[in-house]
């Protein structure tokens, strides 16, 4: 496998408590959570469509994006989601108990996505190495609040 996988995915995770921290921030220095968002979103879509332009990608016909299930249009919203929910918990729960959270709720939804292949991932069956895994990281969880 490329290494470039493991280093993205290790810096996508290492931005999320700066991420929740700063959105915090803002929040709590302006009017709170939703104009935060907003900014964090229109931050995003501008440096996004520069990324677009400048690289020249082309949009799909309008066909092709008809023809998409709706469902993958909903990412946004469970990015909306995510950044509102890690902006309120990140001041209460600390850097680190909060992303140890995100953590155990990704690889438990992770382990169930897998098992049925759901949304085009290719079929792991649960197993007693993945739950002993999943087992570790919940002790982790624990560990990290208790101390």
């Amino acid at each position: 496998m490329n290494p470039i996988y493991f280093v993205l995915s290790l810096l996508s995770g290492a931005i999320l408590p700066l991420q929740a921290a700063l959105n915090a921030g803002l929040a709590a220095r302006t009017t709170g959570p939703l104009f935060s968002t907003a900014v964090n979103f229109t931050t995003g879509l501008i440096v996004l469509v520069i990324a677009l332009v400048v690289m020249r990608v082309p949009l799909p016909a309008v066909g092709v994006s008809l023809g998409v299930p709706w469902y993958y249009w909903t990412g946004g919203l469970l990015g909306m989601f995510f950044v509102i929910s890690t902006m309120i918990a990140a001041p209460k729960l600390g850097a680190a108990f909060l992303i140890a959270l995100v953590i155990c709720g990704q690889i438990s939804a992770s382990l169930i996505f897998d098992h049925y292949g759901w949304l085009g991932y290719q079929v792991r069956e649960i197993n007693p190495g993945r739950l002993t895994g999943a087992g570790f990281l919940l002790i982790g969880v624990f560990l990290v609040y208790k101390y």
